[in-house]
């Protein structure tokens, strides 16, 4: 069957059964009755994320048979967190986007990262939308990537190349993009999980240079050219090293980050009791749904023994019904004592 002539549905399966025909891992993943684990070491963060590449990139070899890779950090902030970092519903590999679909209902809270230059297009919506349709999400927060890119382009000029004023008006205005989206969404629900939400700039590039000016580490090609464009555009932030790291740490939006972590943190207990409450709630409801369909029954089951005439169809009926008594009983009592513990 031609891939173009596959339905949308059966898309992402066809591209995960072509993907696992060429990866190198499919002879393990055959021979083997669980799933296959493979451990990456290496003795730098680039030397990982090359490694990575080939499990998680979108033209990796094993990128299609990998269900989900795990880093362990040795960070004191993201003690009893579990941070996971999703494809989206844009990847170039379709059984990777109904992944992310998947693992949602499992979240409590999620980041939706937006780069600036194309911040809240159809996709972060559709994204926000299927979290809040999953009734698991608690919270939502926006995230706008790439600031500065942004911070170099029209922005500048439109504030006379002010840092301060140019970072606040290009927060301003994608929070007023984040407000014309809701304004325009027929979803209330997804209007009530981002009342009152900010949106939080941030830029990984400026976190390394930043990292590596305090370090005294060089600069990649990439990372010089960011920092001269943003030394050009705003003299004035970055003319001296003090300066230049503190605009450069702004710019990272690290600490707003690690704020809404800690804000996370502190929620995850109250989440805990909400879902052990609704838990229970929900069980009890199946509890008396099926106690009254019961009552229903019962009648129906009375009249049909009034209707039998045969004594032994009648003791074949009643051992039958005593049977599923017990049974029912049974469940009744593991339903109930789940309901509450």
């Amino acid at each position: 069957v031609e891939k173009s002539m596959l339905s949308q549905p059966a898309r992402p399966y066809y591209e995960l059964y072509e993907g696992i025909a060429q990866s190198q891992l499919l002879a393990q993943v055959i021979n083997s009755d669980q799933s296959v684990v493979q451990t990456i070491n290496a003795d730098s963060p680039q030397a990982i994320a090359a490694e990575l590449n080939n499990y998680v990139g979108s033209q990796g070899v094993n990128s299609t048979i990998t269900k989900s890779a795990q880093l362990m950090l040795d960070m004191p902030e993201l003690r009893d967190l579990r941070i996971v970092d999703t494809p989206g519903l844009n990847d170039p590999v379709a059984s990777r986007s109904q992944r992310t679909l998947d693992f949602m209902k499992q979240c409590d809270v999620i980041f939706v990262v937006s780069p600036c230059g194309q911040f809240m297009n159809e996709g972060d919506i559709r994204l926000m939308v299927n979290a809040i349709q999953e009734q698991s999400i608690s919270k939502i927060y926006v995230i706008a990537s790439q600031a500065d890119m942004t911070m170099i382009s029209d922005v500048a000029d439109k504030n006379g190349h002010a840092f301060g004023p140019s970072f606040d008006n290009l927060r301003r205005d994608m929070e007023l993009s984040l407000a014309d989206c809701l304004q325009h969404s027929e979803r209330q629900v997804l209007k009530q999980a981002l009342a009152g939400a900010s949106v939080i700039l941030t830029s990984s590039i400026c976190f390394t240079i930043e990292r590596k000016i305090a370090n005294d580490e060089p600069l990649s090609e990439n990372e010089t050219l960011v920092l001269t464009n943003l030394k050009e555009t705003y003299p004035d932030a970055f003319n001296s090293k003090e300066q230049t790291l503190a605009s450069l740490h702004q710019l990272a939006g690290v600490g707003s980050v690690q704020a809404s972590v800690s804000e996370v943190r502190e929620l995850k207990d109250a989440i805990i009791k909400e879902r052990q409450l609704a838990f229970k709630h929900d069980q009890q409801a199946s509890v008396e749904r099926y106690l009254s369909y019961l009552l229903k029954k019962i009648p129906e089951k009375q009249q049909q023994f009034e209707q039998t005439s045969s004594l032994s169809e009648l003791q074949s009926k009643a051992d039958s019904l005593t049977q599923i008594r017990n049974e029912i009983s049974t469940n009744l009592n593991i339903a109930y004592y789940e309901s509450f513990n």
